[in-house]
């Protein structure tokens, strides 16, 4: 089940109805019920292997925290990660380089129909790197295990970030699931507002540059000068707004019931530097991977040498999580590269002045960054980015025959992009400018409802359906 399908609005809020009337101590059990119905919507037989990771983390999480010999407490934790691992490593990478083990014998038998048939599980990228920065905090005597097998199975599991997000920490979330909050009014209405705003990401803006990309994509060869340059704007644009879009219909979801999710972006866009990209950006799964897999590194050595190779080897591996191909990794490497250089500078004294010139060349430099890892990240090959930053440098026909209009799908289809950006700017200002929010927040109850249904109004009519799915389903 997908957050752009009609039916799951509709079990939303059949879901919503029963938890009303429900005792508070047992509402886990229909959010967990709901949970599943959700996941196995499509494809029911993954739901074993859902089951077969929360299990492994539930009882190793458990034998981690009743035993006081380091040696045991270590083999529970490794049995944890080589379980996850192994499913993630399977499923993810065995699976989507299968094609290009050409010296694998098992290709001409039996074995390669069975393997074709396999798909890559929802969020198995998410769930796994959940539910085992549980047991590693457990293991780091952060937390006490969680002997609820239900509620434990709920933290995983929890619908609205199970695809794809946020990854959740067991201190922000396990807490909410065992003192759940009263369901009001004024969340019910919050959430809504968040559902609709994600919706329009999606709908209205998303899917309109994911088209123009598609046909950058399709011949990349033929693109303008300037063409290839927007294309890496275009491209961070498009990936920002599609996760953007699915965190806030997950956190509206979520906030329905009571429960707050964490926040996934905190404008990116602003950066002064690759760094503080990163810091700003995806911010869950970031803080994930330098939490659990950085820092364990760079602890082993104070040299600045070793840590800066060991944060170039960490972002290879984000590179990595996105997917087994060159773009991806390349993506990664260029990334850490960017940041350490940026750290040799800082340790060295070479900082530029703190004005608001050099600021705007700062937020410039970051972009340009950005947009080179963009190129990268919606390449499917490393011939076609090749060819996008050839044509970057191709003085000769930069600005190229073709009309701004006609490669835009026409004046309806740009007018829609820009109002829904515009829109999108606006309802950030409003955000950040405690004023205006007060004022929002006090107009009449009934200007809000009217507000909300003329947002999905809008939505449901202007909306195009170009995928069925968010960008981050495919990881």
């Amino acid at each position: 089940m997908s957050f752009i399908d009609y039916p799951y609005y509709l079990f939303l809020f059949l879901l919503l109805f029963f938890v009303l009337f429900t005792r508070v101590d047992r509402r886990w059990f229909l959010l967990l019920a709901f949970s599943i119905f959700f996941y196995g919507y499509g494809r029911w037989e993954y739901l074993l292997l859902l089951l077969f990771s929360i299990s492994i983390d539930y009882l190793c999480a458990l034998k981690i925290g009743v035993s006081k010999i380091l040696r045991n407490r270590r083999f529970w934790l490794l049995v944890s990660i080589t379980s996850n691992l192994g499913i993630l490593l399977f499923f993810k990478y065995f699976i989507t380089l299968y094609d290009d083990w050409t010296w694998i014998e098992v290709r001409t038998s039996p074995l390669k129909t069975q393997v074709k048939n396999i798909v890559l599980p929802l969020g198995i990228s998410f769930y796994t790197l959940q539910s085992m920065g549980y047991t590693i905090d457990i293991y780091r005597n952060k937390i006490q295990p969680e002997r609820h097998f239900g509620l434990f199975s709920l933290y995983v599991c929890f619908f609205p970030q199970l695809v794809a997000g946020p990854i959740e920490r067991p201190k922000n979330l396990l807490p909410q699931l065992h003192k759940p909050a009263p369901i009001t009014l004024q969340n019910i209405e919050s959430g809504l507002f968040l559902i609709g705003m994600g919706l329009f990401k999606k709908l209205i803006i998303s899917d309109r540059l994911f088209i123009l990309i598609q046909d950058f994509i399709r011949e990349p060869n033929k693109l303008a000068g300037w063409q290839a340059l927007v294309f890496g704007t275009l491209a961070v644009s498009a990936i920002y707004i599609d996760i953007a879009a699915y965190t806030s219909i997950a956190r509206g979801s979520a906030r329905i019931f009571g429960i707050e999710l964490s926040r996934n972006f905190n404008r990116p866009f602003l950066a002064l530097s690759a760094k503080e990209f990163w810091q700003r950006w995806h911010i869950s799964v970031t803080a994930w991977i330098m939490d659990y897999v950085y820092r364990p590194i760079a602890q082993f050595s104070r040299s600045k040498i070793h840590r800066s190779f060991a944060l170039i080897a960490t972002f290879l591996i984000i590179g990595l999580w996105h997917g087994p191909t060159v773009p991806y990794l390349l993506m990664g490497a260029l990334q850490g590269i960017f940041i350490v250089l940026e750290n040799i500078a800082a340790s060295n004294g070479l900082r530029w002045p703190d004005s608001k010139v050099f600021n705007a060349l700062r937020l410039f430099r970051s972009h340009i960054l950005i947009n080179i890892s963009g190129v990268l990240f919606l390449s499917p090959t490393m011939e076609i980015a090749n060819s996008i930053y050839a044509n970057i440098f191709n003085f000769e026909s930069f600005w190229g025959k073709t009309s701004l209009v006609q490669q835009l799908h026409g004046y309806y289809f740009i007018f829609l992009l820009t109002a829904g950006l515009v829109t999108i700017f606006l309802t950030h200002v409003i955000r950040e400018n405690h004023t205006l929010r007060a004022s929002v927040s006090i107009t009449p109850a009934w200007f809000r409802i009217i507000s909300l249904y003329f947002l999905f109004f809008v939505i449901f009519a202007f909306s195009t359906r170009s995928s069925d799915e968010f960008l981050y389903f495919i990881f």
